[in-house]
């Protein structure tokens, strides 16, 4: 089927698709990611995952696909005291999802699927989708990107993990969030008018650590290991060694010189909680984990699991929404 970029569109085809069409809107973030990645990595990733898993299936979808325009800003007050940092509230966020899911329902689109690349936009989408539902009949599906990421071959070494286990800890945000795991990925079916749709919230084999995280929920390891060799992955991981390989993938010129991390700090944890603290940032430099290990080979095999993940999923949501 026809795969368009809402911007490419002029009205009269847009009102020709948007009818039957499952629109495709990433929402990112632009913050402060450590001394060493780009500041708009969150929408950067989300938009290039969702635009390169559009591509791939395009073709063999029942439905049109119609790309919007990133939304590049989210809920990172957090990260404002680094600097670097442009941040919308939490309720404006809320506000600015509504309004286009409002603008999509009065253009004649029915389908939305939210591609999210910030952990604290998480609890945020999460409403959205369910208000946007019940509000303009809108069928609604939100998914994390991070959260699709298969389960990894184990490590060529599995006592040697590199940089030490994964532990719990102050972590990029918002894994798990109400409604997320009872959903799980879409079943096949057709989705009542005004359904909300969590596609790969709770990818199989995934474990979950509680931590001071941002915006509330818990983070996962790289179930396995991590890919071979590679020891295990914080996924997330707020600039850690997740996000930074994959923005080595897209292009170098993202990462600055990283420097050695061999004891990255942690917070807190308790088990099954979100822990909500001024100081987690702080106590960690505002990123997690060990950049100073990521290389493009890991975030080029990352990068093409997630789009083949996402896919899939963009492939079902065309059946049930």
């Amino acid at each position: 089927m026809t795969l368009a970029k809402w911007h490419h569109s002029n009205r009269a085809q847009l009102a020709d698709l948007l009818p039957e069409a499952i629109v495709v809107l990433p929402v990112g973030a632009t913050e402060q990611h450590g001394p060493h990645l780009a500041t708009g990595t969150d929408w950067i990733l989300a938009d290039a995952v969702a635009q390169q898993a559009a591509a791939l299936v395009h073709e063999r979808s029942v439905r049109p696909i119609v790309f919007a325009p990133p939304m590049p800003f989210g809920a990172s007050d957090h990260h404002l005291p680094f600097g670097g940092t442009l941040s919308l509230s939490p309720e404006t966020l809320l506000a600015v999802l509504l309004d286009l899911a409002r603008s999509l329902h009065a253009d004649g689109g029915r389908r939305l699927v939210l591609v999210n690349g910030h952990g604290g936009n998480v609890g945020v989408c999460h409403a959205a989708a369910a208000a946007a539902s019940t509000r303009y009949g809108v069928n609604v599906a939100h998914i994390n990107y991070w959260e699709l990421l298969p389960p990894q071959r184990p490590a060529a070494e599995p006592g040697a993990v590199e940089g030490g286990a994964v532990e719990a800890g102050a972590v990029e945000a918002g894994a798990v969030e109400p409604g997320a795991v009872e959903a799980g990925a879409a079943e096949p079916g057709a989705a009542e008018p005004g359904a909300v749709v969590e596609a790969g919230a709770a990818e199989a084999g995934a474990v979950v650590e509680a931590g001071a995280v941002e915006g509330g929920a818990v983070e996962r390891r790289g179930a396995g290991g991590g890919v071979e060799g590679s020891g295990d992955v914080m996924v997330p991981g707020h600039a850690g060694r997740f996000e930074t390989a994959l923005m080595l993938a897209q292009d170098e010129a993202f990462v600055a010189e990283r420097k050695e991390r061999l004891d990255p700090p942690t917070g807190p944890a308790v088990d099954d909680v979100a822990l909500h603290t001024a100081g987690s940032w702080q106590r960690i430099d505002g990123y997690t984990d060990r950049p100073d290990l990521a290389d493009a080979a890991n975030g080029r095999e990352w990068f093409d699991q997630l789009t083949a993940a996402l896919g899939d999923r963009l492939l079902e949501l065309a059946e049930v929404l």
